[in-house]
């Protein structure tokens, strides 16, 4: 689990990511007037017809009707609201595009001592106001990289600063140029990061997690359940 977060989290900041932006202008706009929305006639009627037949069946008295249609028009009109209200905050959010900073992630990969990586993650989050809830501003830790809201890479970089740039000098380390080799080694940091987290020495990390990346096993799952569609659909 540590390995597989550290590696999204390494990748976002060489690569960049996306995050969801709530647009609540837009949200607004949707909702204006809600509240005074009603039930259609044909609900209404719906509902009549239903109380009609609670009390043919003997489960309704006819003094009890009026009050019978006041609770489920009631009941069916929150539901009706909440449902507009929840495609409308679908609606409101956007994908906004992160920019990778690869001068973040070379930084780190070429960092020398362990008081390098520490002053690097230094800059990883900043102070700034939220809004936490309709009206109310708090002042919380913003991500400064293309990281996630309350990620603990940071800090675990931190921690284990000597550990992550031991496992750079690791034998196992892919040291190819290769464009292709990114990945491997974002990879084998990960692994090796999320032992030091566990008390775990690299190799038996590297060894216990295995070479296959997050999504190459995705990939393969994918596919193996495409495969057994097809064999399916030939018997």
């Amino acid at each position: 689990m540590f390995a597989e977060q550290f590696y999204w989290e390494f990748r976002h900041i060489a690569e960049g990511t996306v995050r969801l932006h709530f647009d609540r202008r837009q949200f607004s706009i949707s909702v204006a007037g809600l509240e005074n929305k009603q039930l259609s006639e044909t609900d209404r009627a719906r509902l009549r017809n239903e109380a009609q037949e609670q009390i043919l069946a003997g489960h309704l008295e006819v003094s009890q009707q009026d009050e019978w249609l006041r609770n489920r028009e009631a009941d069916e009109l929150f539901m009706v609201r909440e449902n507009e209200r929840r495609i409308a905050r679908d609606d409101a959010d956007r994908q906004v595009r992160v920019p990778g900073e690869p001068d973040i992630f070379n930084a780190l990969l070429n960092a020398k001592t362990p008081e390098r990586v520490r002053e690097i993650c230094t800059d990883a989050f900043v102070l700034g106001h939220r809004e936490v809830r309709a009206g109310v501003v708090r002042e919380v830790e913003l991500p400064n990289w293309p990281i996630s809201f309350g990620s603990v890479l940071p800090m675990y970089l931190s921690q284990y600063a000597s550990e992550f740039i031991d496992a750079r000098k690791h034998p196992k380390y892919p040291k190819s140029k290769r464009p292709s080799t990114r990945l491997k080694q974002i990879w084998f940091l990960s692994r090796a990061l999320a032992g030091a987290v566990l008390g775990v020495e690299t190799r038996t990390a590297v060894n216990h997690v295995g070479s296959i990346r997050p999504e190459q096993i995705f990939d393969a799952s994918r596919s193996a359940k495409t495969k057994r569609s097809k064999r399916r659909q030939t018997k």
